[in-house]
């Protein structure tokens, strides 16, 4: 007579739980877990009987005790993450589905590896966002997240060649934000040349894009081409009349020229809109008032 196994009191388990008969399947996996305590598949067993009971914790640490034995046991991961989503621990549940997408990416259409890719970049996670865009890399806003995430950890010249990548799958899809962060970026370090022409792209893409205006005008000011600076900083304002760091800024190329009175004005402008940014420039606002007022007696 054969010495029952392990392997064997699990296969009468899943039949009988394939049967419904839960209480037996329950019986066997506890045959199957006396004989060999760290066989994974049957503490897999008992976890999905235990959640199927309502039991939600102790169907974790099974779960949790199975993969100490066996961490490629995906579906352990699968299901740990299953029941974290149940409980409302989001971040939890992520960990785990990217651990099953790591180890059988095959199982997800592209879209739901975009869906994840979204996800960590909403939790500021752009490595992990990246790895998931790699696996939905047919999809042309893959890339468009990609880049996304490579700005987030500015990363220039691999952003930039993520936004070519989308363009060349779809034409027609819109990346002026990206774009524009991208010409930020790009400013940031000291890249101006480069950082117009990303930002002169996205205005191309979107010509009301406020922040793009903004960047552009500031790029003008580095370049010493104050001429090209104010006109972009106007136009601006006639798109977005609210874009209070517009003024200041006029207010501070125009206290630069000597003009006091446009300064005062800007400046104006600008507090009356937000009066809490640009601490740095209250001097010249204190100076551009006094010269005002100094006129009027």
């Amino acid at each position: 007579m054969a010495i029952p196994s392990p392997q064997s009191y699990l296969d009468l388990a899943q039949e009988f739980l394939s049967q419904g008969r839960v209480a037996d399947a329950f019986h066997y996996v506890q045959k199957a877990l006396e004989i060999d305590p760290k066989f994974a598949p049957a503490l897999l067993e008992m976890g999905k009987i235990l959640e199927q009971n309502g039991q939600l914790d102790d169907s974790l640490d099974c779960y949790a005790e199975a993969l100490k034995i066996d961490p490629d046991l995906w579906e352990a991961h699968w299901l740990t993450g299953i029941i974290y989503d149940r409980k409302g621990l989001q971040a939890l549940a992520l960990q785990s589905f990217q651990a099953v997408m790591a180890a059988k990416p095959d199982m997800f259409p592209p879209a739901e590896h975009l869906k994840l890719a979204k996800v960590f970049l909403q939790q500021q996670n752009p490595q992990a966002a990246i790895r998931s865009t790699q696996l939905c890399s047919p999809l042309p806003e893959a890339w468009q997240v990609c880049a996304q995430a490579q700005i987030m950890l500015e990363q220039i010249d691999a952003a930039a060649s993520s936004l070519l990548q989308a363009q060349a799958l779809d034409p027609m899809v819109n990346l002026a934000a990206e774009y524009a962060s991208l010409g930020k970026l790009a400013l940031k370090h000291h890249q101006i040349d480069r950082g117009q022409t990303f930002l002169q792209t996205a205005l191309a893409m979107q010509p009301d894009l406020s922040d793009a205006h903004f960047y552009l005008a500031l790029s003008f000011l580095a370049l010493g081409q104050l001429r090209e600076a104010l006109f972009s900083f106007q136009e601006l304002v006639s798109i977005n009349p609210n874009y209070a760091p517009a003024y200041y800024e006029m207010g501070i190329l125009a206290a630069k020229l000597s003009q006091w009175e446009a300064a005062d004005a800007f400046f104006s402008a600008g507090r009356t809109l937000n009066p809490h940014i640009y601490p740095q420039v209250q001097p010249l606002i204190d100076r551009a008032q006094d010269i005002q007022q100094r006129r009027s007696n």
